[in-house]
């Protein structure tokens, strides 16, 4: 009789692969981890939360069959996040703004939520892109991918125009930073500072 499930004994031998997994520091995460440093793979930890991290970090490499695991540091930025950094860093409050898709999108604004800021996104389809920095540990140089983000349809930019409105008070400044999504018209940023402007 065929078997009718499959289980991570079915996996294959991952010596000689490697396997950078994001919110591993626990739940799915950390069991997918588990599961491909037991078959073999070297298995990269991508975590925010330092301590958290090392935790797993023992937990995987007790678990591993190959080499040890290592931890990468996630950070939340992107354009716009950056620029609240920065006024935060010069005293001043913001409100970060955009879509914010799928299990990444959540992560971004909880992340932020969580680190103290105001945070305004709206939801859409898809998964907000995350972008991944390689370093060559022997010479230092660095090499970014940027994945592409998910397309921006004409309610969810209807929808961040209203809540702009909404939050904009007279004498607001609004900075528009960053890459327009895909689908997204070329005069999106135009008809934001049309709604800033009807602000005041």
């Amino acid at each position: 009789m065929a078997k009718s499930t499959w289980t991570e004994i079915d996996i294959p031998d991952q010596s000689g692969r490697v396997a950078v997994v994001t919110g591993a520091n626990s739940g799915l995460g950390l069991a997918t981890a588990s599961t491909l440093a037991s078959a073999g793979a070297r298995v990269i930890l991508a975590c925010r939360n330092p301590e958290r991290a090392e935790e797993a970090r023992r937990h995987v490499a007790a678990k591993a069959h190959g080499a040890p695991p290592e931890v990468v540091a996630l950070d939340l930025s992107g354009k716009g996040v950056n620029v609240s950094i920065a006024l935060r860093q010069l005293g001043h409050d913001s409100v970060v703004m955009g879509l914010a898709a799928g299990t990444f999108g959540r992560v971004l604004v909880e992340g932020l939520e969580a680190l103290g800021y105001r945070c305004a996104f709206v939801e859409t389809e898809g998964e907000t892109r995350s972008n991944v920095t390689v370093i060559e540990d022997s010479t230092g140089r660095s090499m970014k991918l940027n994945e592409s983000g998910p397309p921006a349809s004409p309610e969810a930019l209807a929808a961040l125009e209203v809540r702009l409105a909404t939050l904009l008070s007279p004498g607001d400044i609004v900075v528009l930073a960053g890459s327009l999504p895909p689908g997204a018209p070329v005069d999106t940023f135009a008809r934001m500072i049309d709604v800033a402007h009807g602000c005041g």
